[in-house]
């Protein structure tokens, strides 16, 4: 999806507006994480890209009813959405719930703070985001910076974002990797340690009572927090 928002040709354009939304459609029908391109179609008025994603997304609702009827159907969700607010809080403080609310949850420990500095937190990121979106104007293939970013916030902002879902940040490795000449020495340093850090963080290599007590910190929350700075750092000086 990202590849086919990038492609900036006119020509293309209305091609690449349907696969990119019919494309998103699947993958949040697959996972609802990718929700969180919904505020971005928006921003980027994408509405042949949204009308195509709604198209597929109630085609893939009405499905299930081939099996399970429409009233089954109906209550296989009702059930889905049930289970996912019962089941959540117990999962907050669990050692691999990377997230930003779990972070808080296992720091702070008071439940309403927790969820009053994590809502505090995802709103500066979604600010942020909206700002490298109006820096990029007049960039080319602003979208692969943007994509990248909101890829990293998934795990950051799912109340469940396990740390395996950490391997979307791929697209935004590589693009700090491939701009690193452009930070300072001490930021260079910084992400080479952040990056170690994140590498090194297994099991096998940690060890039982080390790897939980990290997990426990949710150090790879601020890991990846940090990364989404240094792509700002791209953005806002116009790098990428």
């Amino acid at each position: 999806m990202t590849w086919i928002l990038a492609e900036d040709k006119d020509k293309y354009r209305i091609r690449n507006e349907t696969l990119s939304g019919l494309s998103w459609g699947l993958a949040v029908a697959l996972k609802p994480y990718a929700l969180i391109f919904f505020p971005y179609f928006l921003v980027k008025k994408k509405w042949r890209s949204l009308a195509y994603a709604c198209g597929l997304l109630a085609v893939a609702f009405l499905v299930p009813s081939s099996y399970y009827g429409i009233k089954g159907n109906m209550t296989v969700h009702q059930e889905w959405i049930s289970t996912f607010f019962k089941s959540t809080p117990t999962f907050l403080t669990t050692q691999d719930n990377v997230s930003i609310i779990a972070f808080f949850s296992k720091w702070i420990g008071h439940q309403n703070l927790s969820l009053f500095f994590a809502g505090l937190t995802i709103s500066l990121l979604a600010l942020l985001i909206l700002f490298l979106i109006l820096k990029g104007k007049g960039l080319h293939r602003t979208p692969v910076l943007e994509c990248s970013v909101l890829l990293i916030c998934i795990p950051l902002v799912s109340p469940l974002g396990w740390d395996y879902t950490f391997l979307m940040s791929l697209l935004g490795i590589t693009i700090v990797l491939r701009q690193f000449q452009n930070y300072t020495f001490f930021w260079k340093i910084v992400l080479i340690v952040n990056l170690c850090i994140i590498s090194l963080s297994l099991y096998d290599l940690l060890g039982r009572e080390t790897y939980s007590l990290f997990m426990s910190w949710s150090v790879l929350t601020i890991n990846f927090l940090f990364l989404i700075g240094y792509l700002s750092f791209l953005r806002i000086k116009k790098i990428a």
